[in-house]
């Protein structure tokens, strides 16, 4: 990819250079003349006097660029991530072999904290309060028996003698043959305690628990990854190529869109939103606090036309049209109303014959058959369309992805959230009789 240098870059201000702004000693190079021309020079170090001497336009080229790398390190500067992150030049040469330009810069995601541990822990024993009796209320028990009152008495006889007329007692007794009346009575039984005089409260061991600790000991935990800023500019022809990659790390992967980058030169700073497409970073003691807009942003469009009948795209067509898999200044360009490209129209079409497969509800409430021609001419701004008594007209909108990374210890602290944007649409059929809201 090839990107022309606007503002302070523009080819115009670097071809000048073509143009001799200090003379050279050319006397100085007669007397001292290079004997093996270098392939390219060192601009970050000091250059060989000889150089200066005989190399045309080297000390300007060399100025020129020394200040714009510090720019560029400037302005990537804002890019600096974690306690730890540096940034730095690489590289600054000058190739006098195919005259342009090669600048590197790294940019290092660094954070380190300092985890406390506990190294001797204070251990407490615990204890727990119990009431004991020191003085109990003893009081009798009773229990009930039954005692004969009035005794049934019947007569009988010991002894029996035979006389002439007949058998005679001589020796009558009386006995008891059950009881008339009974009746209840309470009796001693024993003693027990009901209660008590006289409590007290009493510590007793419960366990062993930690109470703070005798010696910490912290150790450092770090995450890190590093990108690369490569550049090279061709001074005759002012064609320009920018390269921002970041491997894999443990602060995760990084992809920036290098036209963007680019606009540092440019004298522009990119917001981190529309330089980050992809971020895969979670880190140890980070949570992902990432969320998904599709169903907020879908029913809000819904609940604002509750009087049409809407189709909202679907999941599958906003993350294909997302920043992720269509770069950020695409997306970004169609969200603020810029204009499509052809290339990305025709893709946008192809897609949309896909999505008509989820249309069949709309379809059936409508009795409308949009085809992926008609529902792109509205996407891009062609008016709306009038169908079997409805004003149809589709609302391009923003259903981003909101990414954040929060530290969880040793305290809560969040990333700013970064909107990863994706490109949405609303077909809204509104009844003639109810003006369309667009």
């Amino acid at each position: 990819m090839k990107f022309l240098l606007i503002s302070t870059l523009t080819v115009s201000t670097v071809l000048s250079l073509s143009q001799q702004v200090r003379a050279l000693d050319v006397e100085a190079c007669a007397r001292d003349p290079l004997t093996t021309k270098p392939e390219s020079i060192n601009l970050l170090e000091p250059i060989n006097q000889k150089l200066l001497n005989c190399v045309p336009e080297l000390s300007s080229i060399a100025d020129k660029w020394r200040a714009n790398a510090d720019r560029i390190k400037s302005a990537l500067g804002e890019l600096r991530i974690g306690n730890n992150g540096t940034i730095s030049i690489d590289k600054l040469e000058y190739n006098l072999t195919g005259n342009y330009i090669s600048l590197s810069c790294s940019a290092k995601a660094a954070h380190t904290w300092n985890i406390k541990e506990c190294a001797v822990p204070r251990m407490v024993t615990t204890y727990t309060t119990v009431k004991e009796c020191a003085v109990p209320r003893m009081v009798t028990t009773y229990r009930t028996v039954k005692e004969c009152a009035v005794p049934r008495m019947v007569q009988d006889c010991a002894k029996w003698v035979r006389t002439p007329w007949g058998r005679e007692c001589v020796l009558p007794t009386v006995r008891q043959d059950g009881c008339e009346r009974w009746v209840e009575k309470q009796i001693p039984s024993g003693v027990r305690q009901d209660g008590c005089e006289r409590w007290v409260e009493k510590q007793i061991p419960s366990g062993v628990r930690q109470d703070g600790c005798e010696r910490w000991l912290e150790q450092p935990l770090s995450a890190s990854a590093t990108c690369t800023y490569n550049y090279t500019f061709n001074i005759l022809t002012g064609e320009s190529k920018p390269v921002f990659s970041c491997g894999q790390g443990a602060l995760g992967e990084y992809k920036l869109d290098a036209s963007a980058v680019t606009a540092i030169l440019n004298g522009e700073m990119p917001t981190m939103g529309q330089l980050l497409t992809s971020v895969s970073i979670t880190p140890p003691l980070f949570s992902d606090e990432s969320r998904d807009e599709y169903h907020n942003i879908r029913n809000d469009i819904i609940s604002k036309h509750s009087g049409s009948i809407v189709y909202f795209s679907s999941e599958a067509f906003v993350n294909w049209a997302s920043a992720k898999n269509q770069g950020a200044n695409i997306i970004l360009s169609v969200l603020s109303g810029g204009s499509y490209g052809a290339e990305f129209a025709r893709q946008v079409g192809e897609r949309l014959r896909t999505e008509l497969t989820y249309m069949g509800t709309f379809a059936s409430q409508t009795a409308v058959q949009l085809g992926a021609e008609q529902i792109l001419s509205m996407m891009i701004g062609q008016g709306n369309m009038n169908l079997n008594g409805f004003d149809i007209s589709v609302k391009v909108v923003n259903t981003p992805e909101v990414i954040q990374k929060c530290m969880i210890q040793p305290r809560r602290e969040c990333s700013p959230e970064i909107q990863s944007p994706r490109l949405g649409f609303a077909i809204i059929a509104t009844p003639t009789k109810y003006p369309s809201t667009f």
